[in-house]
């Protein structure tokens, strides 16, 4: 016996520690402790994925697996949890090469007509507004920041959207109609 256990139940004698299922029908596996597969256990989902990590989700389970694909199952919310995790954290490093590689592009774009701009600027060509106007988109390249990376925010909608997140005017109940203010 675990130096966790607490209890014997009385009815099958098996070992019962904190977790334990309480209700026993004479059996000592009745007491499965919430936290194993089957507490878990959800409708599989289904995704394809090949050798270079890339992800494609079928439009029913089985649908054929396409060329240089493997097919995937998740089957716990665990796993679940951890693939969308992983999925964001792929996803958000894809999206800030991609802003780095703008920006350095746009950088470069910028810094060349600052320089055209800045030498018609000096020989004199612009006087007045049009001086003033070219100061400031000088100084506008110069200072160039570009947009930041977006957030990916993946999710597997039926294990993100449920009932609990629909307004409460909104089900069957009320024949799914919007309310109206």
């Amino acid at each position: 016996m675990s130096s966790v256990s607490t209890e014997v139940c009385p009815v099958c004698g098996g070992e019962l520690i904190v977790g334990s299922y309480p209700f026993c029908k004479g059996n000592p596996a009745d007491h499965e402790t919430v936290r194993t597969r089957m507490a878990q256990s959800i409708q599989g989902t289904v995704y394809f994925q090949n050798a270079a990590g890339d992800i494609s989700f079928p439009p029913s389970p089985n649908s054929p697996l396409p060329k240089g694909f493997e097919k995937k199952v998740l089957t716990t919310l665990r796993a679940a949890d951890t693939f969308m995790r992983e999925q964001n954290q792929r996803e958000q490093i894809r999206a800030e090469e991609a802003v780095t590689n703008e920006k350095r592009y746009w950088k470069e774009v910028y810094s060349q007509g600052a320089a055209s701009l800045e030498s018609l600027l000096h020989s004199g060509r612009f006087t007045g507004d049009r001086a003033v106007y070219a100061e400031n988109a000088i100084r506008k390249m110069r200072n160039y920041e570009g947009k930041k990376a977006h957030v990916p925010n993946f999710y597997i909608e039926p294990l993100v959207y449920d009932s609990s997140n629909r307004d409460s005017w909104c089900g069957p109940e009320t024949d799914w109609k919007e309310r109206k203010d």
